[in-house]
Protein backbone atom coordinates (compact mmCIF):
# COMPACT_ATOMS: atom_id res chain seq x y z
CA UNK A 1 0.00 0.00 0.00
CA UNK A 2 2.85 2.37 0.86
CA UNK A 3 4.57 1.68 -2.48
CA UNK A 4 1.29 2.29 -4.31
CA UNK A 5 0.88 5.61 -2.50
CA UNK A 6 4.47 6.63 -3.34
CA UNK A 7 3.86 5.95 -7.02
CA UNK A 8 0.63 7.94 -6.95
CA UNK A 9 2.42 10.92 -5.40
CA UNK A 10 5.20 10.65 -7.98
CA UNK A 11 2.75 10.56 -10.88
CA UNK A 12 0.80 13.50 -9.46
CA UNK A 13 3.97 15.57 -9.26
CA UNK A 14 5.39 14.68 -12.65
CA UNK A 15 2.59 13.88 -15.08
CA UNK A 16 2.39 17.51 -16.19
CA UNK A 17 5.76 17.35 -17.89
CA UNK A 18 6.71 13.70 -18.13
CA UNK A 19 4.29 11.63 -20.17
CA UNK A 20 4.69 7.97 -21.06
CA UNK A 21 6.26 6.95 -24.35
CA UNK A 22 5.98 3.57 -25.98
CA UNK A 23 8.77 2.07 -23.90
CA UNK A 24 11.31 2.99 -21.24
CA UNK A 25 13.72 5.67 -22.52
CA UNK A 26 16.56 4.35 -20.41
CA UNK A 27 16.42 0.90 -21.97
CA UNK A 28 18.77 0.09 -24.84
CA UNK A 29 18.15 -3.45 -25.92
CA UNK A 30 17.84 -5.35 -22.64
CA UNK A 31 20.21 -3.09 -20.75
CA UNK A 32 19.17 -0.32 -18.38
CA UNK A 33 21.34 2.78 -18.80
CA UNK A 34 20.72 3.89 -15.23
CA UNK A 35 21.81 0.69 -13.53
CA UNK A 36 24.18 -0.53 -16.24
CA UNK A 37 22.86 -4.08 -16.00
CA UNK A 38 21.01 -6.46 -18.29
CA UNK A 39 17.55 -6.27 -16.69
CA UNK A 40 16.16 -9.12 -18.76
CA UNK A 41 18.93 -11.45 -17.60
CA UNK A 42 18.78 -10.33 -13.97
CA UNK A 43 15.00 -10.26 -13.53
CA UNK A 44 12.96 -11.36 -16.57
CA UNK A 45 9.62 -10.83 -14.84
CA UNK A 46 10.46 -7.25 -13.84
CA UNK A 47 11.74 -6.59 -17.36
CA UNK A 48 8.53 -7.87 -18.95
CA UNK A 49 6.21 -6.17 -16.46
CA UNK A 50 7.91 -2.77 -16.26
CA UNK A 51 10.53 -2.01 -18.87
CA UNK A 52 8.52 -2.82 -21.98
CA UNK A 53 5.27 -1.08 -21.15
CA UNK A 54 4.00 2.28 -22.29
CA UNK A 55 3.24 3.33 -18.71
CA UNK A 56 6.87 2.95 -17.63
CA UNK A 57 6.84 6.09 -15.49
CA UNK A 58 4.60 4.60 -12.82
CA UNK A 59 6.10 1.11 -13.01
CA UNK A 60 9.86 1.40 -13.32
CA UNK A 61 11.58 2.28 -10.05
CA UNK A 62 14.88 2.93 -11.86
CA UNK A 63 13.21 5.53 -14.05
CA UNK A 64 11.27 7.01 -11.15
CA UNK A 65 14.37 7.45 -9.01
CA UNK A 66 16.10 9.21 -11.91
CA UNK A 67 13.40 11.66 -12.97
CA UNK A 68 12.24 12.57 -9.49
CA UNK A 69 15.45 14.62 -9.08
CA UNK A 70 14.82 16.67 -12.23
CA UNK A 71 13.66 20.24 -11.75
CA UNK A 72 12.35 21.67 -14.97
CA UNK A 73 14.12 24.83 -16.07
CA UNK A 74 11.32 27.40 -16.20
CA UNK A 75 13.19 29.79 -18.48
CA UNK A 76 13.76 27.08 -21.06
CA UNK A 77 10.92 26.36 -23.44
CA UNK A 78 10.11 23.63 -25.90
CA UNK A 79 10.82 24.13 -29.56
CA UNK A 80 9.55 22.33 -32.61
CA UNK A 81 11.40 19.04 -32.18
CA UNK A 82 14.18 17.72 -29.97
CA UNK A 83 17.18 20.03 -30.48
CA UNK A 84 19.59 17.32 -29.41
CA UNK A 85 18.47 14.97 -32.14
CA UNK A 86 20.76 15.23 -35.18
CA UNK A 87 19.31 12.97 -37.81
CA UNK A 88 18.47 9.94 -35.70
CA UNK A 89 21.38 10.36 -33.27
CA UNK A 90 20.78 11.75 -29.78
CA UNK A 91 23.69 14.08 -28.99
CA UNK A 92 23.14 13.72 -25.25
CA UNK A 93 23.69 9.97 -25.32
CA UNK A 94 25.62 9.62 -28.58
CA UNK A 95 23.22 6.85 -29.55
CA UNK A 96 21.27 6.24 -32.74
CA UNK A 97 17.87 6.43 -31.08
CA UNK A 98 15.94 5.17 -34.07
CA UNK A 99 18.08 2.04 -34.32
CA UNK A 100 18.42 1.36 -30.57
CA UNK A 101 15.01 2.38 -29.25
CA UNK A 102 12.66 2.99 -32.18
CA UNK A 103 9.46 3.14 -30.11
CA UNK A 104 10.84 5.81 -27.81
CA UNK A 105 12.41 7.71 -30.72
CA UNK A 106 9.12 7.86 -32.61
CA UNK A 107 6.85 8.57 -29.62
CA UNK A 108 9.10 11.17 -27.99
CA UNK A 109 12.07 12.55 -29.92
CA UNK A 110 10.13 13.51 -33.04
CA UNK A 111 7.18 15.16 -31.29
CA UNK A 112 6.63 18.85 -30.61
CA UNK A 113 6.12 18.31 -26.87
CA UNK A 114 9.38 16.39 -26.34
CA UNK A 115 10.21 18.62 -23.37
CA UNK A 116 7.41 16.88 -21.49
CA UNK A 117 8.56 13.42 -22.48
CA UNK A 118 12.32 13.18 -22.81
CA UNK A 119 14.20 12.61 -19.53
CA UNK A 120 17.55 12.92 -21.32
CA UNK A 121 16.60 16.41 -22.45
CA UNK A 122 15.20 17.32 -19.03
CA UNK A 123 18.28 15.98 -17.30
CA UNK A 124 20.45 18.16 -19.54
CA UNK A 125 18.51 21.43 -19.29
CA UNK A 126 17.97 20.86 -15.58
CA UNK A 127 21.65 21.69 -15.09
CA UNK A 128 21.50 24.95 -17.05
CA UNK A 129 21.29 27.86 -14.66
CA UNK A 130 21.99 30.89 -16.80
CA UNK A 131 19.78 33.73 -17.93
CA UNK A 132 20.07 34.77 -21.55
CA UNK A 133 22.14 37.94 -21.82
CA UNK A 134 21.34 41.05 -23.80
CA UNK A 135 17.70 40.57 -24.78
CA UNK A 136 16.58 39.18 -28.13
CA UNK A 137 18.26 39.32 -31.51
CA UNK A 138 16.89 38.91 -35.00
CA UNK A 139 18.49 35.47 -35.07
CA UNK A 140 20.91 33.29 -33.14
CA UNK A 141 24.31 35.04 -32.85
CA UNK A 142 26.02 31.68 -33.25
CA UNK A 143 24.38 31.06 -36.63
CA UNK A 144 26.54 31.61 -39.70
CA UNK A 145 24.26 31.14 -42.69
CA UNK A 146 22.75 27.70 -42.13
CA UNK A 147 25.65 26.62 -39.91
CA UNK A 148 25.64 26.50 -36.12
CA UNK A 149 29.07 27.62 -34.91
CA UNK A 150 28.63 25.86 -31.56
CA UNK A 151 27.88 22.44 -33.02
CA UNK A 152 29.75 22.94 -36.30
CA UNK A 153 26.95 21.40 -38.36
CA UNK A 154 24.57 22.60 -41.04
CA UNK A 155 21.41 22.96 -38.99
CA UNK A 156 19.13 23.41 -41.97
CA UNK A 157 20.23 20.09 -43.47
CA UNK A 158 20.54 18.08 -40.27
CA UNK A 159 17.68 19.45 -38.09
CA UNK A 160 15.45 21.46 -40.40
CA UNK A 161 12.37 21.60 -38.16
CA UNK A 162 14.42 22.83 -35.20
CA UNK A 163 16.33 25.24 -37.45
CA UNK A 164 13.16 26.83 -38.80
CA UNK A 165 11.56 27.14 -35.39
CA UNK A 166 14.52 28.20 -33.27
CA UNK A 167 17.56 29.42 -35.16
CA UNK A 168 15.80 32.04 -37.25
CA UNK A 169 13.47 33.43 -34.61
CA UNK A 170 13.89 36.26 -32.14
CA UNK A 171 13.08 33.91 -29.26
CA UNK A 172 16.07 31.62 -29.93
CA UNK A 173 17.28 32.35 -26.39
CA UNK A 174 14.37 30.30 -25.09
CA UNK A 175 14.54 27.69 -27.82
CA UNK A 176 18.17 26.81 -28.44
CA UNK A 177 19.90 24.80 -25.71
CA UNK A 178 23.21 25.04 -27.57
CA UNK A 179 23.06 28.80 -27.28
CA UNK A 180 22.09 28.65 -23.59
CA UNK A 181 24.88 26.17 -22.86
CA UNK A 182 27.45 28.33 -24.62
CA UNK A 183 26.34 31.29 -22.51
CA UNK A 184 26.79 29.13 -19.44
CA UNK A 185 30.31 28.15 -20.55
CA UNK A 186 31.26 31.80 -21.00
Amino acid sequence: MDDYFSRKVFVAKTYKFIYPSDCCPYRIGNECEITGIDICKKDKKFYDDHCCKSRYFDRCTYFRDKVIKIKKNKSFYASYCCPYLVGDVCELRNVDMRAKNRDFWYATCTKTDYIKKCPHFLDKVGRIRVKVQGGTFASCPYKDGDWCKIRNINMKDRCNAFYEYSCCKSNYGKCCPHYVESMSDE
